[in-house]
């Protein structure tokens, strides 16, 4: 007899009675369960997986607000599924409301799935999110949780429409400053009183 048992607490999920002994360990893959018996024949058996994967820790380099025209912003997940086993993960995109383009991530390390976004002129907003599949069928996405993340692409350097309203803002104060200081030098000098006028006495 097989049993199927649930990992976390140990109570029965179901059962199987072969037509003989089983003397080898069950095989798990893409989500079955795999078998032999000494009658011959090889069983196959559905784990019932109908939780999908856990995405969490979602981070980019260079980090929201720090995206220049140049960068290309690599982005990293955990995701996780314990029980039919990760099949793919996938980073969807978008610009400016436009349409969604599917990357492949690619398993870095243990549970750490990584893929790119290119580089994006400046004034560019890019949405994106994370999709993930069980070998049991089962989908995740981050759309519409807090995992999706947006950034605004910056300038390098701050363009003409900014400086020059600064640049001018500055030359006024400094003109004002300037003129203020040279009004109260001049009232705070000595005073000058006329003589009184002498009168003559015959």
């Amino acid at each position: 007899m097989l049993y199927c048992l649930n990992a976390s607490t140990g109570t029965s999920i179901w059962n199987y009675t072969t037509g003989s002994l089983i003397d080898s360990s069950p095989a798990v893959a893409y989500g079955n369960v795999y078998v032999g018996s000494e009658d011959q024949k090889v069983y196959s058996f559905g784990l019932a997986d109908t939780t999908p994967p856990d995405i969490k820790d979602v981070s980019q380099t260079p980090s929201t607000g720090s995206v220049s025209p140049q960068d290309t912003v690599q982005v990293n997940a955990t995701v996780t599924d314990n029980a039919s086993g990760m099949k793919e993960a996938t980073l969807s995109y978008a610009s400016n409301d436009g349409a969604w383009t599917n990357v492949t991530m690619s398993n870095l390390v243990e549970n750490v799935w990584s893929a790119s976004i290119p580089a994006f002129p400046y004034g560019t907003n890019v949405t994106y999110i994370i999709i993930a599949q069980d070998n049991a069928g089962n989908a995740i996405t981050t759309l519409g949780t807090a995992y999706e993340h947006q950034y605004v692409v910056i300038p390098e350097f701050p363009t003409p429409t900014i400086a020059l309203p600064l640049f001018v803002i500055s030359t006024l104060l400094a003109v004002a400053f300037h003129r203020r200081k040279r009004s109260s030098g001049a009232s705070s000098g000595p005073e000058q009183t006329a003589e009184p006028r002498k009168r003559l006495v015959c």
